[in-house]
């Protein structure tokens, strides 16, 4: 379900204030100014003896002035004071490279030769300190930053909340002398990840997938909030320092409340950039408000007016564009769309849309508040306007209700002012945007916007925070109005340094086009788990974190099934052991060097072979470890089970020596560790074990044997040094009771050994049948969900999923395609995926199956296991195994040596 279609609460806008009173289809004020023409061209007319002609004369007049009134107004509701606005603030400047010029006089020309045109446009003065900017006027400006809501996957309950909750923070701050500004400025992002990966194929890998990240334009959503403190009336120019003090405190005060509402978005002042740099956050926004590119800047000694300016701005009224030319003498263009004509109602994700639009973007709203008895005083007036008029009783009924509400103290009212600045590289570009943007609105918002044309300078200077002059197109509305309009709704970003591994393992693309820094960290615990059915991009998904995460170095094990990674744990240079049952398995755990902790673990071993239903005799554990002590005493080369069965003693019914000789010489289970030499030592960083074939019910008796031994080998590598266990199909490895008992214990203190552990099932379910999958479940601080269009909420309401991300998993991700999840890490969720399109080759390494590994096998046998010699041919017969032979390699088995042939 959209945002568009959700149950969100909806609020009246009281509409009426933001139109102009009309009499006779023209604005209440022009109307005033007309009859004033009527008098004056009377009086003129009689006054030079046309006395019987001058009351028709001054009529035609005043008809026409009508007339052409009502034409303009069908356009432009407020032609007349944007005109008027425009004469006394805006003087045009040509537009670079054309003739099209605005009217410009003689003497504009030669001022604009004299004075900088940008700086006379820009309020500020300078930093009063390093969050505080002071403007000509002796305003107070303070900005804050936040992380978004990412409204998408909250629950409506909570989107309307956090609306309330801005709506109280607006109507109890509601004073006449503060404003409050909200901008989202979209940028383009850097999306590139930073590590060393080793020679081979990870660097590959990612080097491919960076290249197509860059070929996609990709824009990051940024949050600002402005407090403006107004200068008080009559303000001496050099005002006592206790009266600045004063002002300052409140206007911290203000500040601070906003912050401590939003502390959990880390909401923060903007100052400067660190103790050791002389660079300002602060000055860097207003720069980038001016210069429409992001730069960093430092604390000046001159004017803010005149040092913030880096470009020269022409403004084309005729084409509505604004050019920004540097001294590098590039140039980028812009264009200013204003809200025209408001909704009948509002409600918390209306403007949303924007955050999906993929361009760059300033989204500038101001809110300027009335006190509460003008506040009362306008409205009031207004309706006995529209009573007066030929407006609807509806609007002057809702005037009412406004009236209400203000004097309950439910809302504070204010005027509201917003406007787009579209910015592009080139002219094509900016149209497509504008055209984007206009129809997200229209479509989307129900919003009906204009672009500027002959106002479009004075829409551009009216975004600057203390530019309120400029801002003719505003409307008293009401705060829970702008509450809905100033959603402060974002998209996660994860992040893309800090992390406990350091820098993220990759960027993912969110719905929304931008991107998303993954890092399997919360803090220290990287434990995910993926949930999704067969074929929904699981194993893909781990195939590929597992090609990221090389960069860190460290170790890597993968507990596979069906051989899904053999591929490309082989790919990068990795040791990969398939347990065939009834063949020798390579393990002789009785090889292991002659420690403490071996000779302890080898007794734990045999106690779990010999046991009977899980119980052994005191007197038999004694045998099994003198046993063991006996066997060490032998040479390494004697140090095998089939050596070890004299130990025990007698066969006879029952007796330890008999449930021994099913484990060596030509035992039922010989083939598990009775070997000569051990094949599983841990020479490189990343192991791969195929266990699938082990936990099938037939091999219960051994299977947990397997999996104590594989976990030894596995411990004895921990360091320290950044670890990943990879787990697919995990729920069918935790129907084994040790493999539970393991989990669990990692699950819980993955810290201790710099572990993240991570593993995916396709039954969710299965994961509350055992202490080890619940443990997992709690301790998960990442967990990515696959769409499931027959998902049971009983199976998923043990990860503690809201009602939206489960409606997610359920409804929204099987509608998008292009295997999306739903990725829920910190308290926070965001619809995310891994595009690997146009990477076909990559694909069929990472997500392998039984035939793509019989293959690998036919071509191994031909090249050897340097993955430089067999990866080119497993590219070009994987991609013919796939194209001619639908996976098959029974089919194409016959045929091999053929192909062989014909790719050497």
């Amino acid at each position: 379900m959209g945002l568009a279609s959700r149950f969100l609460q909806k609020d009246l806008l009281a509409r009426a204030m933001t139109r102009s009173t009309q009499i006779g289809g023209v604005p209440f004020q022009f109307a005033l100014y007309n009859i004033a023409l009527f008098v004056l061209l009377g009086i003129v007319f009689y006054l030079i003896s046309a006395k019987g002609l001058s009351l028709v004369i001054a009529l035609g007049c005043m008809g026409l002035s009508h007339l052409v009134m009502m034409i303009i107004s069908l356009q432009e509701e407020k032609a007349l004071a944007l005109l008027l606005a425009n004469a006394g603030l805006c003087k045009a400047t040509p537009f670079t490279g054309t003739h099209s010029y605005s009217p410009l006089t003689a003497s504009v020309v030669r001022r604009k030769a004299e004075e900088n045109p940008v700086s006379r446009h820009l309020p500020w003065t300078h930093l009063h300190d390093e969050h505080t900017v002071m403007t000509k006027r002796g305003d107070l400006i303070q900005v804050l930053t936040l992380e978004g809501l990412g409204a998408d996957t909250l629950d409506e309950s909570v989107i309307d909340e956090a609306k309330a909750l801005r709506n109280r923070f607006l109507y109890q701050m509601a004073k006449s002398d503060l404003a409050v500004s909200f901008y989202l400025i979209k940028r383009p992002a850097e999306v590139l990840t930073h590590g060393n990966y080793p020679e081979g194929y990870s660097r590959a890998f990612n080097a491919r997938y960076q290249a197509a990240l860059a070929h996609q334009a990709r824009f990051q959503n940024r949050l600002y909030v402005v407090l403006m403190l107004k200068a008080p009336p009559f303000r001496k120019k050099n005002p006592a320092a206790a009266g600045m003090l004063a002002r300052l405190h409140t206007l911290n005060e203000a500040s601070a409340r906003f912050i401590s509402l939003y502390k959990e978005c880390h909401c923060r002042r903007l100052g400067q950039v660190s103790a050791s740099s002389a660079n300002s956050e602060l000055l860097s926004f207003l720069s980038e408000l001016v210069n429409l590119e992001q730069r960093p800047v430092r604390k000046p000694l001159g004017a803010l007016n005149e040092v913030l300016p880096r470009t020269t701005a022409h403004f084309a009224r005729r084409r509505g564009v604004i050019q920004l030319q540097g001294a590098d003498g590039r140039s980028r263009f812009a264009a200013m769309l204003s809200l025209k004509e408001y909704p009948e109602e509002t409600h918390a994700c209306l403007l949303d849309t924007l955050l999906k639009a993929p361009c760059e973007l300033i989204v500038c709203q101001s809110f300027l508040f009335k006190a509460k008895p003008q506040a009362i005083r306008e409205l009031t007036k207004q309706q006995r306007k529209m009573a007066q008029t030929d407006d609807s009783v509806r609007l002057a009924d809702a005037l009412l209700l406004a009236v209400e509400e203000v004097k309950a103290g439910q809302a504070a009212y204010g005027e509201h002012h917003l406007s787009l600045c579209v910015v592009a590289d080139d002219m094509k570009r900016l149209h497509e945007a504008i055209h984007d943007l206009e129809s997200r609105l229209n479509q989307e918002a129900g919003l009906i916007t204009v672009r500027e044309e002959a106002n479009v300078e004075l829409a551009f200077w009216a975004q600057l925070p203390g530019n309120q002059a400029y801002r003719i197109r505003q409307s008293l509305i009401s705060s829970l109005n702008v509450a809905g309009f100033a959603s402060l709704h974002g998209m996660p970003e994860g992040k893309a340094s800090g992390n406990h591994w350091g820098e993220a393992f990759t960027v993912l693309e969110t719905a929304a086009g931008t991107p998303y820094y993954f890092s399997l960290h919360v803090g220290e615990v990287g434990n995910a788990i993926f949930i999704g059915p067969m074929g929904g991009g699981k194993t893909l998904m781990l195939s590929a974190l597992l090609a990221f995460s090389m960069k860190f170095g460290g170790w890597r094990f993968v507990f596979d099934k069906d051989r899904s990674m053999e591929v490309l744990v082989r790919a990068l240079e990795g040791s990969y052991h398939v347990i065939k049952p009834g063949e020798p398995s390579g393990m002789a755990p009785l090889s292991l060097p002659d420690t403490p902790e071996n000779r302890v673990f080898n007794q734990l071993l045999l106690k779990q072979l010999l046991s009977v239903n899980g119980v052994l005799s005191s007197q038999e554990s004694k045998c099994i470890e003198e046993a063991v002590t006996g066997i060490y005493d032998l040479e390494p080369a004697l140090r095998q089970y089939r050596h070890l069965a004299p130990f025990f003693g007698v066969s006879e019914p029952g007796s330890l020596r008999e449930r021994f000789n099913r484990f060596h010489s030509d035992g039922q289970y010989a083939w598990v560790f009775d070997n000569a030499h051990d094949a599983f030592t841990v020479s490189t960083q990343l192991t791969g074990h195929d266990i699938g074939k082990l936990l099938r019910p037939a091999f219960a008796e051994v299977s947990t044997a397997v999996l104590m031994y594989l976990f030894h080998r596995l411990g004895e590598c921990l360091d320290s040094s950044p670890t990943l266990v990879l787990i697919p199909e995990g729920w069918k490895a935790l129907k084994d009771p040790f493999f539970q008992e393991q989990l669990e214990d990692w699950s819980r203190t993955p810290r201790k050994n710099n572990m993240a552990l991570v593993m995916d099932t396709q039954n969710p379910e299965e994961l509350a049948k055992s202490a080890a999958g619940s443990a997992i479940a709690r301790e998960a601080r990442t967990q990515v969900y696959f769409a499931h269009s027959e998902a049971r909420w009983a199976d998923y309401r043990q990860f503690n999923l809201s009602e939206r991300e489960f409606e997610i998993i359920k409804e929204v991700l099987p509608s998008m395609g292009g295997y999306f999840f739903l990725l829920k890490q910190g308290g926070k969720s965001v619809i995310a995926r891994l595009n690997l399109s146009g990477m076909d080759a990559d694909l069929r390494i990472l997500s392998s199956n039984l035939a793509r590994a019989y293959l690998l096998d036919a071509i191994r046998s031909k090249t050897g296991d340097t993955p430089a010699d067999w990866l080119p041919a497993y590219e070009r017969l994987s991609l013919i195994l796939s194209r001619d032979y639908g996976n098959d390699f029974s089919r194409l088995k016959p045929q091999f040596e053929r192909l062989w042939e014909q790719y050497r």
